[in-house]
């Protein structure tokens, strides 16, 4: 026998949960590109920064 559940949850909540959602997905692309040696250093991160928007 299956067991049905359902339940109701406002917008509010609804929009954090697809928040939460697509934040955990955006950290495990990251995770995935860093660990296969896409990533850069947060010096080389800064360097570019600076180099783009220094007068």
């Amino acid at each position: 026998m299956v067991k049905v559940l359902q339940f109701l949850i406002d917008v509010e909540d609804y929009q954090k949960l697809l928040d939460k959602v697509q934040l955990l997905e955006e950290l495990s692309t990251a995770r995935s590109e860093l660990d296969s040696g896409k990533g850069i250093t947060q010096e080389e991160f800064f360097s570019e920064l600076r180099s783009k928007y220094s007068s």
